[in-house]
Formats: C-alpha cells, structure tokens, sequence
C-alpha cells in the first residue's frame, strides 16, 4: 500500500458505474480513517445504500491519484462509512 501512496490522506479518483471520475478525500479522525467530501454524491450516483457492500478496485495509473474503480455484486467487499 505504500508504494502506491492509497494510504496517504487526501484526494482519491473514484471511477463510478458509468466510468464518471469523482474525487473524494481520505480523512483521519480520533484513530479511524475514512472517504469524506464526495463519498456521499459518489454513493448517490451509483446506487449505494448505507449498509450495503461492494468492492473498489485499485487501478495503477501512473501520474494520477489513486484511482479505485467501483465494483457492485461481488463476493469480497468493503465498507465505509463517512466522518460524522
């Protein structure tokens, strides 16, 4: 994960179901890390409900921030949740 740099805060590519790029922010607060400004418009867009599961993809693209592309129905999954 360091290599990459997808541990370290700040702006992340979020590549929706219809290949439109939002940009969210990783946020540490009180020892939790999360996706902040945008997650939730990102979520909206793609039919993500509170509580529901899937997965998002590394993608390496050079020169960029780290993209993660969203993937729905899928075995493994992550959550998140937003900063209060």
């Amino acid at each position: 994960m360091k290599a990459n740099g997808i541990n370290k805060l700040g702006k992340k590519t979020l590549l929706g179901q219809n290949r439109k790029k939002w940009f969210a922010y990783l946020l540490s607060k009180s020892g939790f890390v999360a996706l902040g400004s945008g997650w939730k418009g990102f979520c909206e867009a793609n039919g993500v409900k509170t509580g529901e599961s899937f997965n998002l993809e590394y993608i390496d693209e050079q020169d960029t921030t780290p993209v993660f592309k969203f993937c729905s129905n899928s075995v493994e999954y992550v959550k998140f949740t937003s900063l209060p």
